[in-house]
């Protein structure tokens, strides 16, 4: 499985699973590719909490008593607020006594689908356009195009700093103390601002789209030739997507490896169809890019 660590500053405070659709590039779809794909991601979301970072339960509850503090402040309650922050302050002491070496502790994750629904061709077109836009330096209509190409199931997860986020907290409870409310916000802004997310892509959804093309095609009749055919012709589309996309390694190999398999079946099903042992060998493959690997399920 192949995993891409994407560091980012937005900080999210739910722990949800969530489906984002991107629908860039749609026009000329096979309909049965946008159907596998969503039926794919669908598939997955019972494992999705497998992905999950283990929260840390008196940290969180300290960081929202924090959130809390900062409404309560907006709103000149601020004797709730010195409340919830002396609460919050009493959260991150429990956590640190109980592991006093706490560094960066996940607060929130969430797993997450962005799906895109396109072919190889129009993804050349695209990033052909988008080329050409970077070499006549208009990087912002070359952002607008490259930033949809985005296709995988991914975790972000908020990391709260506990070798300073307690102690900005203690110091916005003395700056209450002394009757100093704007100080404290913004000694509570900065705070915030020091929550790190990042985000892990777990899962290139074109590979897994073309994993269950071909776990389907694995299971037909093979008498059904031309069904059989069409299903893997679709789990090929599925795979460059992948490579296009960037997904796979820029030399190539993986990506011709398997392709170079998925002919030798195309070949087989053609001729005497003795290609069984041909299939699990692409299943394997396919499965090293996916988190949950050769499960079928």
């Amino acid at each position: 499985m192949k995993k891409y660590v994407i560091p980012t500053t937005l900080a999210l405070t739910c722990l949800v699973l969530v489906s984002a659709t991107a629908l860039a590039s749609n026009a000329g779809i096979d309909p049965k590719v946008e159907k596998q794909s969503r039926e794919a991601v669908k598939k997955q979301e019972k494992k999705s909490s497998e992905l999950i970072k283990v929260l840390n339960e008196d940290v969180t509850k300290g960081l929202e008593n924090a959130r809390k503090a900062v409404n309560a402040l907006d709103e000149g309650k601020n004797k709730e607020a010195l409340t919830l922050l002396k609460e919050a302050v009493g959260g991150f002491e429990v956590a640190l006594a109980a592991d006093p070496n706490l560094h960066l502790v996940p607060v929130s994750s969430v797993v997450q689908a962005q799906e895109l629904y396109s072919n190889p061709g129009l993804l050349k077109r695209e990033l052909a356009y988008a080329k050409d836009l970077l070499e006549d330096g208009k990087v912002q209509e070359a952002r607008r195009i490259l930033l949809p190409l985005r296709s995988d199931i991914s975790v972000k997860t908020t990391f709260l700093p506990m070798r300073t986020y307690p102690e900005a907290i203690r110091t916005a409870v003395k700056q209450l103390v002394d009757e100093k409310p704007e100080e404290a916000k913004q000694t509570l802004s900065v705070a915030m601002s020091t929550l790190l997310v990042t985000e892990e892509v777990v899962a290139p959804i074109p590979l897994v789209t073309a994993k269950n093309f071909v776990e389907e095609a694995s299971k037909m009749d093979k008498e059904k030739k031309d069904e059989v055919l069409q299903k893997l012709n679709m789990a090929r589309e599925q795979l460059e997507v992948g490579k296009l996309l960037g997904y796979l390694p820029e030399d190539g190999k993986q990506y011709e490896e398997m392709e170079d398999r998925i002919k030798e079946i195309v070949t087989e099903v053609k001729g005497e169809n003795k290609a069984k042992k041909m299939y699990k060998d692409l299943k394997a493959a396919l499965s090293q890019w996916l988190p949950w690997g050769n499960s079928e399920s």
